[in-house]
């Protein structure tokens, strides 16, 4: 039993072998744009979360790295790190392949001065190991404004330090720029750097990220492709620096271009690539087929009235193969109401638990019945998936009313639907 999809192999991702989207003309495209624009530069390929361009950029690397050196970097993976500069550095010395010259060995030494100079990471590691790791760090700067006598002088040498050796810095910038430039030189094509998970890490970390890019990473043959949600980047930056500054304008200074992943705005283009995404994953989790078709009509029209991302998708599929192994949801023919419960539980969790401690009220109105016979064209489709659950919500089946009656599978009405509640306490404990 799988509770995730399986991860796609590097064959698999080779080529778009896999392309269940169509997204490999637009590969080719984004990977013309990279090729053909003047470096360094800074790409955005923007989308919103579980749309999939977490899969797209593993398989457009795997296309890339055909006539590229292309280094991907979780960013999310590292947003523990004080300081993204390094965090960079590292990925960039662990991925890249050896270099003629000793190209690799001098881009690593170019970066430890900058490490030195810039980052808290000696001044908070000194502080550390002289006191055993019993002083905080995060008090030493109040500590030292306290201070007097040695202590100030202390700083007020080190300041002076600082500005006297600003041209010494300058040229360590320089030189490490003109190392990764040189790392860049051994292709033909431009060094390719892929920032994925941007928009999951904490905003400290993702402006940081941003930041040392722009100010040390902007070296001629070296482009950064950010693979982010820039709708969320640009809430982090008013979260980080309160609202009066516009998100979305301060974003602009750190990219060159930006482009959609398709079908971009077009929702009908959505539609269609979530319910591709649909099937796949039934086969990726092994549903057999009597099940795919009875879940399967009611959570495509729930892709419709619910915008289901890729994620959303996910979540479900994953719940059904539990729950299906368990059998905790009965017989298949209870299909579409599973399904609504499964939408309700991933899209809206607080309305969920009402429903699961009594509380019913207007919870037909989140699934949208109104809307349903026009996308699935089927004639009462709507009628007999709403009675269904409106049966299921019934607190006795005593009297039920005809027009529920006419849409209930045959069968004594104790016995057509398994005692709802329960039924709903299994899936929230899945």
């Amino acid at each position: 039993m799988r509770i995730r999809p399986k991860k796609l192999t590097a064959d698999q991702l080779s080529g778009f072998k896999n392309d269940i989207f169509g997204f490999k003309t637009f590969a080719e495209q984004l990977t013309d744009l990279v090729q053909n624009a003047e470096h360094p530069s800074t790409i955005v390929l923007d989308g919103g979360w579980g749309t999939g361009k977490s899969v797209f950029i593993q398989q457009w690397i795997a296309l890339a790295q055909e006539k590229n050196t292309v280094i991907y970097f979780d960013a999310f993976a590292v947003d523990y790190q004080d300081d993204a500069f390094l965090a960079i550095a590292e990925n960039i010395a662990a991925e890249m392949p050896e270099a003629k010259d000793g190209k690799k060995q001098d881009f690593i030494a170019k970066t430890i001065p900058l490490a030195k100079r810039f980052l808290p990471i000696a001044a908070k590691a000194a502080v550390k190991i002289a006191t055993a790791g019993l002083v905080s760090t995060d008090a030493v700067g109040g500590a030292i404004a306290d201070a007097g006598g040695e202590a100030s002088d202390a700083v007020s040498q080190a300041i002076q330090d600082r500005l006297t050796s600003a041209a010494s810095r300058k040229s360590e910038v320089d030189e490490f720029r003109e190392s990764l430039k040189a790392l860049a030189e051994e292709k033909e094509g431009p060094l390719i750097i892929v920032i994925d998970e941007l928009d999951r890490c904490n905003p400290t970390f993702a402006l940081s990220v941003l930041e040392r890019i722009k100010h040390f990473y902007d070296a001629e043959g070296v482009c950064f492709l950010l693979v982010t949600n820039l709708l969320h980047m640009a809430n982090a930056v008013e979260g980080q620096y309160g609202n009066k500054i516009n998100g979305a304008e301060y974003m602009q200074k750190f990219y060159d271009y930006t482009l959609m992943l398709p079908p971009g705005n077009n929702s009908v283009g959505r539609v269609q690539n979530s319910k591709k995404y649909l099937h796949f994953l039934l086969h990726q989790f092994e549903i057999e087929w009597q099940a795919q078709n009875e879940f399967r009509p009611t959570i495509e029209v729930m892709i419709v009235t619910h915008d289901l991302s890729l994620r959303d998708l996910e979540k479900i599929i994953s719940k059904l193969s539990v729950g299906l192994l368990n059998n905790t949801f009965g017989s298949y023919d209870q299909g579409d109401t599973v399904a609504c419960l499964l939408t309700l539980y991933v899209k809206d969790r607080v309305k969920y638990l009402s429903l699961v401690f009594g509380q019913n009220d207007a919870i037909l109105d989140f699934f949208k019945f109104e809307n349903w016979n026009s996308i699935r064209q089927t004639p009462l489709f709507s009628e007999r998936v709403k009675a269904r659950l409106e049966f299921s919500l019934l607190k006795s089946h005593d009297n039920i009313p005809l027009e529920i009656q006419q849409h209930l599978p045959p069968g004594p009405p104790d016995n057509t639907v398994p005692e709802f509640r329960e039924q709903r306490m299994r899936i929230l404990t899945l």
